[in-house]
């Protein structure tokens, strides 16, 4: 089954930024930003952009270590993700990954959600005066 498509776009964005990573690697980043996701999550995902050859792989020893292929490096660079200031980046994890977790019969966890939420969107709006 497909991943979300934010999963790619941040896994994309990911080798963009560090270049080559194993999926361990991939993984820890991920949980740097609040998002959890299992290796049987993040190696499906791996080998799904290495058939579309977004993503190349080196063997160094028993690590498999990726990163983008020219085509890859072309999709990313489309992507607002990677236009997107790093402030605004994180924060769009964050809020994401409150959104994958949140536990919707829980009254504190809808209003961390709704204070997260108006943050992100001042943010956006101050972001918005630079234009």
């Amino acid at each position: 089954m497909r991943k979300p498509p934010f999963y790619r776009i941040l896994l994309l964005d990911m080798l963009r930024t560090h270049g080559e990573i194993t999926g361990y690697q991939f993984s820890k980043l991920c949980k740097q930003q609040g998002i959890v996701l299992s290796p049987g999550s993040i190696y499906p995902l791996l080998h799904e952009l290495l058939d579309e050859g977004l993503v190349k792989v080196r063997i160094d020893g028993k690590r498999k270590i990726y990163s983008l292929t020219t085509i890859g490096s072309e999709r990313i660079e489309c992507s607002a993700a990677s236009q997107a200031p790093e402030f605004l980046k994180q924060l769009f994890f964050r809020n994401l990954s409150q959104l994958v977790h949140i536990r919707w019969d829980d009254k504190d966890d809808i209003m961390k959600l709704i204070a997260n939420a108006e943050e992100a969107k001042r943010y956006l709006e101050e972001y918005l005066q630079q234009f």
